[in-house]
């Protein structure tokens, strides 16, 4: 299955697979409300593995490999405005602290 799969390092979630050595891969990802405003980046995780948090992600089209841009912090919520595919979506602060992105 692992040669069937092409040796993955991260598993459908994001989560690290171990190698057959037991070592762990880095993924060197940020929380979405850690990064700098106009930053570009890949999801490749999230930190919370509830229902309604998954289904809303699916709702603005966020999942493993989407590519966000965060256009603007809001200082009075700390809530974020982000950029997927062209479309601007608002989302709580919350949101942002648990989509782990790898910026490019």
């Amino acid at each position: 299955l692992d040669s069937y799969l092409s040796f993955p390092k991260f598993d459908p979630h994001g989560e690290p697979i171990p190698s057959k050595e037991g070592k762990i891969p880095s993924r060197n990802t940020i929380p979405l409300n850690k990064l700098k405003e106009n930053t570009i980046g890949k999801v490749l995780g999230v930190t919370l593995d509830d229902k309604s948090f998954l289904e809303y992600l699916t709702k603005l089209n966020i999942r493993i490999g989407t590519n966000i841009e965060l256009i603007e912090k809001i200082s009075f919520d700390k809530s974020l405005n982000i950029k997927i595919d062209k479309k601007k979506h608002h989302i709580s602060n919350q949101v942002g602290e648990h989509l782990l992105i790898k910026v490019f």
